[in-house]
């Protein structure tokens, strides 16, 4: 038997590999996890098929892969980014950060210009 499908390597931006990040073929009820090392292999007949890739924290990203008749699998590779929000996180993360809510913002502001108020006085 000749196994047909396709393989890929799933990476972010920095060309680093995203390990258990979720491979879905549209209509197909049946998703693959990519190893620790991004990579991952789906059996699939010939035919088109729109595949996506997504992982917790990145933006997924669907592109159409074409299985030929040829022995082998074709090559099915993807770059995934961060969300923005993961971004954030990091960062926050990394600098010990907390964020500032909206209100206690508008709150600070309002106590400064009553005493720039006072002050003119």
């Amino acid at each position: 038997m000749v196994h047909r499908g396709i393989k890929g390597i799933v990476t972010d931006l920095l060309g680093r590999p995203v390990p258990n990040a979720i491979i879905s073929v549209d209509g197909i009820n049946h998703d693959v996890c990519t190893a620790n090392d991004g990579d991952y292999w789906r059996l699939l007949n010939p035919g088109e098929y729109k595949v996506t890739a997504r992982a917790e924290g990145y933006t997924p990203v669907t592109k159409t892969c074409e299985v030929g008749y040829e022995m082998g699998p074709t090559t099915c590779s993807f770059m995934i980014r961060k969300t923005n929000m993961a971004i954030i996180k990091e960062i926050m993360k990394k600098y010990r950060k907390q964020p500032i809510s909206a209100g206690s913002t508008r709150v600070r502001q309002r106590a400064r210009q009553k005493r720039q108020k006072t002050y003119i006085l």
